[in-house]
């Protein structure tokens, strides 16, 4: 019993001590705007966040909508892709060679520098946004897939030869096990870049989604409109890391039990 209190109380700590230093933020933000008489188009308070957020429900929601949209679709073709290369490059010596360097040659070309080139390509739909969230989300998954599937014990890889397991049996029971954490690790980078990925994409070239609200409101000096379009892009990056954890804690129950 009084462990579960333990494991309560750090879980009480764990939450509040950000949930704190948040509103102690907010509460100083507010008074200095006041106290130095800061014009709203410059940095508007957050109760004027607050109020934007509520005012302009009805065009924020439904751009976030079209976000969330391309950052589920190019996070979902990132994963994919990812596990399937992580997985031929891992447990294959040629492509690792001639792939590998190929990836992270690939990672010094700017993705804001592909946009363009994107809308010329599928043109002013989704596609090049949920192409640029792909691309963002791709090289994180990629790395921490085969860091992950490189990871096994070779001991354990003995072990497994010694009982005469099988390539699927011993992918099955220890490969990819061994391999969850490293997995796991690289999806909560990746589903975070996504969000930055869609933006990115929509700033490039969009009628809709929170980007194109954030270049919108810029142009018109709606400042506390963009921060409320900011509160949302945070939210929804917040919200997606902490599915990924919960996914995790239900795949890998071993690791909370020993954590």
């Amino acid at each position: 019993m009084s462990g579960r209190r333990g494991d309560l109380g750090r879980r009480v700590v764990a939450v509040a001590a950000p949930a704190t230093l948040l509103v102690l933020f907010f509460v100083a933000w507010e008074l200095l705007v006041d106290w130095f008489g800061t014009p709203e188009y410059i940095l508007p308070p957050p109760t004027r966040i607050a109020r934007a957020l509520y005012e302009d429900a009805g065009l924020l929601f439904p751009e976030m909508l079209t976000t969330l949209k391309e950052v589920l679709l190019g996070f979902g073709i990132a994963f994919v892709t990812a596990m399937v290369l992580g997985f031929l490059l891992a447990h294959s010596a040629i492509m690792n060679r001639t792939l590998y360097p190929l990836l992270v040659a690939s990672q010094t070309i700017p993705v804001i520098a592909i946009a363009p080139v994107l809308l010329i390509w599928f043109g002013y739909g989704i596609w090049p946004k949920v192409v640029v969230t792909a691309l963002i989300a791709f090289f994180p998954l990629t790395v921490t897939t085969v860091t992950g599937f490189n990871s096994v014990d070779p001991d354990m890889r003995t072990l497994f030869r010694a009982y005469r397991a099988g390539r699927l049996q011993t992918f099955r029971k220890l490969t990819f096990p061994a391999a969850l954490p490293y997995i796991f690790a690289g999806t909560k980078i990746a589903v975070t870049l996504s969000v930055i990925g869609a933006t990115i994409g929509e700033w490039v070239g969009a009628d809709a989604g929170l980007g194109y609200i954030i270049i919108q409101a810029g142009a018109q000096i709606l400042t506390a409109r963009l921060f409320a379009a900011l509160v949302l892009l945070s939210v929804m990056g917040i919200v997606l890391f902490v599915i990924v954890v919960l996914i995790e804690r239900l795949v890998m129950p071993w690791r909370r039990s020993t954590g």
